[in-house]
Parts: C-alpha cells; sequence; structure tokens
C-alpha cells in the first residue's frame, strides 16, 4: 500500500473509527496466504504422515491469526486516541 492510498483510507476512518473486521480486511492477502499454508501442511501430513509438521505449523498460523485480531482489536478501542 503506498503512502497515498494509506492516508486516504487513514482519513475516511478519522470520523468513524476502525473495526476488527475492517482491519482484517485490511489484510486479506495474509489471512489467504495462511489459508493456503494451512493446506500445503496438510497435504505434508498426508503425504508423510508425521504430525510433529502438522501441529507445529497449525500453531502457527493460529498463532499468527490471534496476534492480528488482538491488535485490531486494541486499535479499535483505543483509535479516538491514535488519530
Amino acid at each position: 500500500m503506498n503512502e497515498e492510498v494509506m492516508a486516504k483510507s487513514l482519513l475516511a476512518k478519522r470520523d468513524s473509527g476502525i473495526t476488527v473486521v475492517s482491519g482484517l480486511s485490511s489484510i486479506r492477502g495474509r489471512l489467504v496466504f495462511r489459508c493456503v499454508l494451512l493446506g500445503v501442511l496438510y497435504f505434508l501430513y498426508t503425504q508423510s504422515g508425521d504430525s510433529v509438521i502438522l501441529y507445529l505449523g497449525i500453531g502457527y498460523v493460529i498463532g499468527m491469526t490471534i496476534q492480528d485480531v488482538s491488535w485490531f482489536s486494541t486499535i479499535a478501542k483505543t483509535w479516538s486516541f491514535s488519530c
């Protein structure tokens, strides 16, 4: 995202604020990548039968997603102080 698009997005959200859903929609590409990563991990699991890789990968992807959701939740609560 270039600076002009980011500035327009911030100005549009200045009055109404940011929500968790709008924040997550801004990282849609990363979320799709994580779903693809889960698919690849599942494929590797079915080919090798080694469940350790699958469990570590799933934990990693779920942890990243929880971190993003909690970050957007915090930003949504403090939006009026940060703009």
